[in-house]
């Protein structure tokens, strides 16, 4: 059973999303950037991944969805 969280993960893209903070370039499945929560300089350290809509950054640790 899909809850209404789950329906918003699925219909937003969090590539588009996280492109209006943060310049990303694509990167085999993925997207890399610089990470804006942490706002390092490492344009790398931000990987998004379209197929689930989740992030993570590999510097401060922060992950989650379009929702968290």
């Amino acid at each position: 059973m899909s809850t209404a969280v789950d329906s918003i993960i699925e219909k937003l893209d969090i590539v588009d999303y996280i492109s209006n903070v943060t310049k990303l370039r694509k990167s085999g499945n993925s997207y890399r950037g610089v990470c804006p929560i942490h706002g390092g300089k490492n344009g790398n350290s931000l990987a998004v991944f379209p197929a689930d809509n989740s992030f993570h950054c590999f510097s401060c640790g922060a992950t989650g969805n379009i929702i968290n």
